[in-house]
């Protein structure tokens, strides 16, 4: 159950390098990248949400709220993952 779960990962982290770099060249050239078609970017936080249920339930249990204390959370996974 754990080897699906590290392919996912592992495919939403190339995604992530690649959007990164295509956001680097966007920022440089002054242009625009792209914008979600209309509801598009609900459904795509819908999505997210779906997601970080799941692991947070796999791991500490029960759901995760979307609120103000997102951003607290993020940096100390992002500070986690950098320290590793």
């Amino acid at each position: 159950m754990l080897i699906p779960f590290i392919y996912t990962i592992a495919g939403i982290f190339e995604k992530s390098i690649y959007f990164t770099a295509e956001l680097i060249d966007t920022i440089l050239s002054k242009s625009t990248h792209g914008e979600f078609s209309e509801n598009a970017d609900f459904e795509y936080i819908d999505l997210l949400h779906k997601f970080v249920n799941i692991v947070h339930n796999e791991y500490i249990g029960g759901g995760y709220a979307l609120n103000d204390l997102v951003i607290g959370d993020a940096q100390y996974l992002l500070q986690t993952v950098q320290a590793e």
